[in-house]
């Protein structure tokens, strides 16, 4: 198992690098009247890859806090319900 995340893990690294050589043309990025300069495309699907995925760990986070509270509220509830038996 150990190494098979090994191997995992270096095709995911390899498709990185070979997909980074793949796409050296530059792009813009445009947000309505608002425009970047112009990066290798590579490193714009990179940035937003890592945007993405730190909105999503933000977003987890939150949930968590979110459920540990309700969580915290049911028990407290629960046990008022089985004081009041």
């Amino acid at each position: 198992m150990k190494y098979l995340k090994t191997i995992i893990f270096t095709i995911i690294i390899i498709a990185g690098i070979l997909f980074g050589t793949s796409n050296q043309q530059p792009a813009a990025v445009k947000f309505f009247t608002y425009t970047t300069q112009e990066y290798p495309l590579y490193l714009i699907l990179l940035s937003s890859f890592i945007l993405g995925a730190a909105a999503a760990s933000l977003h987890s986070l939150a949930s968590r806090r979110d459920l540990k509270s309700r969580k915290k509220l049911a028990e407290k509830r629960l046990s008022e319900l089985e004081k009041n038996k």
